[in-house]
């Protein structure tokens, strides 16, 4: 506390000026903070129990769907660059979680053989028509219970992943999402103003040419992805 000389106010010594506060510019998107916490949730990712397992990834490739269709990260090099690596990370972190959802499921229907078990299935009418008649619980009108042999119900669990990352011309999936990024990149680097300012950063020129992929590093990023995926054996 300062205190002042008792006396004619106007005599009194001026308070101490303040320097002005230091703002922090606030970012135009939120794309790398929603990567890094998205990357966050799917390391947080303990349980591979299907279909349970899927809502997580699903989740982390409606936010790569959003981040893909940013406006405002290839604005700069430096957050077309950000934007670009961490969608690699990310795609490729989706992947490594699909391995860990199919290597769950042959340990489960390993399991069921040994148990003599079978598995049981809850199965449902989604028809538009009869919508409005589900209920959510387990004596819905619109399901009904199924017991399945432990090999069926692999290839069925199987095929339902494969419908999460194989194209699909209704839903995000991944390898719709590596293809989306390829040609992303190739659209950001056909740019002129954009493989411009990437130039004068680089030091040479990043303008796109067909055929000639392999100079691209976001283009070989993605090759590893799609190396993931088809490790699957999804096919």
């Amino acid at each position: 506390m300062i205190n002042y000389p008792a006396g004619n106010p106007d005599s009194l010594p001026s308070p101490p000026e303040t320097a002005p506060r230091q703002t922090t510019p606030i970012p135009a998107c939120a794309c790398l903070s929603t990567l890094y916490l998205t990357l966050s949730n799917l390391h947080a990712i303990k349980s591979f129990a299907f279909p349970f397992c899927l809502a997580p990834l699903r989740s982390a490739m409606n936010t790569a769907s959003e981040v893909l269709h940013c406006q405002e990260c290839p604005k700069e090099p430096a957050t077309a660059m950000q934007n670009t690596a961490l969608m690699n990370t990310l795609l490729m972190a989706i992947a490594e979680r699909f391995h860990k959802v199919l290597a769950a499921l042959n340990a489960e229907n390993q399991k069921l053989k040994a148990q003599q078990r079978f598995k049981t299935m809850q199965l449902g009418d989604l028809s538009p028509e009869t919508g409005h008649l589900h209920t959510g619980n387990f004596d819905c009108p619109g399901s009904f219970s199924v017991d399945l042999e432990p090999d069926y119900w692999l290839r069925l669990a199987r095929n339902a992943a494969k419908n999460e990352v194989k194209p699909h011309i209704s839903k995000v999936t991944l390898e719709g999402l590596v293809i989306g990024l390829e040609d992303r990149q190739k659209r950001w680097h056909s740019d002129p103003e954009k493989a411009e300012k990437a130039s004068i950063l680089f030091g040479h020129s990043l303008q796109f040419t067909p055929g000639r992929e392999k100079d691209y590093l976001c283009l070989q990023l993605t090759k590893h992805v799609r190396v993931l995926i088809e490790a699957l054996k999804l096919d």
